[in-house]
């Protein structure tokens, strides 16, 4: 069975955005008078990031809005709710990881939609310009140890600091990437070697910590002195820390620096050492490769599902596309790693 594509009206936002902002930040910012310079910003396929600045009698404040897009409920699939997303970054902030301050939870009655209101701090994204800028040349000095202490931080964080957040085993995350996969049209060989081999060699009872769920490169803001916040904790759960490791080292967020294993920056060996020296526990480099080989299922079965998604007429995005076209890409990786 292949995919067929449905045309879907494809409309601008732009002024329903405004005036959901306006309504949900009267009473928070007092004298607000305008919102300004609204852009939807590329990426964040999962939900929607709109850059803005709220302008009031006194000051001009620089914003990010996360909301979900059109026709998408918050919480589907892996994905938490906004509400609780938005109640891990102080959570996170408070135990030493860089995140950006929530200004507001978005009543989507009010507001037409889920989401939430951040600051906007200032810095690089595009993972290019982070490994090859060279204003950002003493940034990317700092940057694996910066990055080790984060993950190093999180795994010290404990369920009870977010009672309502999930706890996700590897053996939980099979069965729902895998659930994901057979919802498809489409049935790919290496993606179904890819499940079998991970199901005969997940780890057994591993440590516990707050898993990002998604750090990498384009989810790090950095500026001149480094990390400056992570980005995008819409999978965000507790689980294995080393499932984090593996993520940064999959080759999809090298960007090009396939030597580079450890998210472009340096070797595997570079990382754990800095990991451990953050105060991590001792890293399993075994443990870490299945978490590798997991996160090129993962990329697969993401970019199969964003394909169907514009395929379907469900959502209408060339990025969907775009993103789509690298399941080759992650299939590849996934031999090359069970084969190396």
């Amino acid at each position: 069975m292949e995919f067929q594509l449905v045309s879907a009206p494809v409309t601008d936002p732009a002024g329903e955005v405004r005036d959901a902002l306006l309504r949900a930040l009267a009473s928070k910012l007092d004298g607000l008078q305008s919102v300004e310079r609204l852009v939807r910003l590329s990426g964040g396929v999962s939900r929607e990031t709109w850059s803005f600045d709220a302008v009031t009698a006194t000051n001009t404040i620089p914003l990010i809005l996360r909301r979900q897009p059109r026709g998408m409920a918050s919480g589907e699939d892996l994905d938490l709710p906004a509400a609780l997303e938005a109640d891990v970054l102080p959570c996170a902030a408070a135990h030493g990881v860089p995140a950006p301050r929530v200004v507001l939870v978005l009543d989507p009655s009010a507001c037409g939609g889920e989401g939430f209101v951040m600051e906007r701090i200032a810095g690089e994204t595009l993972p290019q310009k982070i490994l090859a800028e060279e204003s950002l040349a003493i940034a990317r000095t700092r940057l694996l140890g910066q990055c080790a202490e984060a993950l190093a931080n999180l795994r010290r964080i404990q369920p009870p600091a977010l009672p309502s957040l999930p706890t996700r085993r590897a053996t939980d995350l099979l069965d729902a990437y895998e659930r994901m996969y057979r919802s498809l049209p489409v049935a790919r060989p290496i993606v179904e070697f890819g499940f079998r081999w991970l199901e005969d060699h997940h780890p057994g009872q591993c440590d516990t910590g707050l898993v990002h769920g998604d750090f990498r490169l384009g989810n790090f803001i950095v500026n001149d002195t480094g990390l400056a916040s992570l980005l995008d904790w819409e999978l965000a759960h507790f689980g294995d820390p080393m499932e984090d490791l593996g993520w940064f080292c999959t080759n999809a967020w090298r960007f090009g620096r396939s030597d580079h294993p450890a998210g472009g920056l340096t070797s595997r060996e570079a990382l754990y050492e800095a990991y451990e020296k953050a105060g991590g526990p001792r890293v399993d480099p075994g443990q870490v490769r299945f978490w590798e080989i997991f996160g090129c299922i993962k990329w697969a079965v993401i970019s199969m599902r964003f394909a169907n998604r514009y395929l379907s007429g469900r959502q209408r995005s060339v990025e969907l596309l775009a993103v789509g076209r690298r399941t080759a890409e992650a299939e590849m990786d996934l031999m090359n790693l069970v084969l190396s």
